[in-house]
């Protein structure tokens, strides 16, 4: 007994979805690859950036802070050299009130 070769009746499903154009598919891969690349820079870029403004932030707010210290310093001693000073010259008339009472000997400078 003989049997005949079984030939195939029908394709297989999808065989035309398989062919595609190599250098399409390159070419899209390529450019979304160097997107990528550059994406990543840009990223890592934006990083940098915000890391370096919140340094500057961070600098400017310690700058602030010494800079009103010193300022309340400084306020802080011209008020004393002020009220020194007025208590010199208060001083400075009691002495003269005196020796124009003749209760001292005062000799101004000349």
């Amino acid at each position: 007994m003989q049997v005949d070769p079984i030939k195939p009746t029908s394709q297989a499903p999808g065989t035309d979805r398989l062919k595609l154009n190599p250098d399409e598919l390159l070419l899209r891969f390529g450019f979304k690859f160097n997107l990528c690349r550059y994406s990543m820079a840009f990223q890592r870029g934006l990083e940098r950036s915000g890391e370096l403004m919140q340094t500057l932030a961070d600098e400017n707010e310690a700058m602030t802070q010494q800079f009103n210290a010193q300022a309340y310093a400084l306020n802080t001693a011209t008020e004393e050299l002020e009220r020194r000073d007025a208590e010199v010259a208060a001083q400075g008339m009691v002495v003269t009130a005196l020796a124009a009472a003749g209760t001292i000997a005062y000799c101004p400078k000349p």
